[in-house]
């Protein structure tokens, strides 16, 4: 992000919808805040998409620079 914030270019983080955790509902509109299992087998994922956006939007706001985040919903890919 500092690099791009040097080069004048935007930043951005294709996140997913694993943000929410474990969903309770399908498909998941963008409105849906999740069902979070802090501890569960997939919380590290979770968590990790969680964070990036919170860094991305924290560098936004601390160092002013031009960040986007685009979080990807239900896809699906059969192989």
């Amino acid at each position: 992000m500092e690099l791009a914030r040097a080069h004048n270019a935007r930043f951005l983080l294709a996140s997913t919808s694993e943000i929410y955790g474990d969903p309770a509902v399908h498909p998941q509109r963008e409105d849906y805040r999740g069902n979070v299992d802090p501890v569960g087998p997939r919380s590290v994922y979770d968590e990790a998409k969680r964070f990036s956006e919170a860094l991305t939007m924290a560098h936004h706001r601390a160092r002013g620079a031009n960040v986007a985040i685009a979080r990807i919903f239900n896809t699906y890919d059969p192989d």
